[in-house]
């Protein structure tokens, strides 16, 4: 691992703007600390949001579940694995934009 900081690269996707270090006086990108603090907290929300929505989710599953066997037997436990299975699907979808739209602030 000898001259590794001649092999740094900055990363394309890295939004900042460019600045003088005072270490090294060269023209880094910095982005702004009370920036990154609000794209974080509502980074946070949005999740707090989401495990909240998949709480309420599975709680219904459970009632829905609990009713639609009591009313149609087998068929209804059959349907309630098809809400889950949408769910889960939807979620993934979710998930998956959200993290590729948020990849910025790893």
């Amino acid at each position: 691992m000898t001259n590794f900081a001649k092999q740094d690269h900055h990363r394309p996707e890295f939004f900042g703007k460019l600045v003088r270090s005072p270490v090294t006086g060269r023209l880094e990108q910095h982005f702004l600390w009370w920036k990154r603090v609000i794209r974080r907290m509502f980074t946070y929300s949005v999740i707090a949001f989401l495990v909240a929505l998949v709480l309420v989710f599975v709680l219904s599953l459970f009632l829905i579940r609990s009713i639609l066997a009591d009313v149609s037997g087998n068929a209804g436990l059959f349907g309630a694995g098809v809400i889950n299975a949408l769910f889960i699907q939807i979620s993934n979808f979710v998930y998956t934009c959200s993290t590729q739209s948020q990849s910025h602030l790893v």
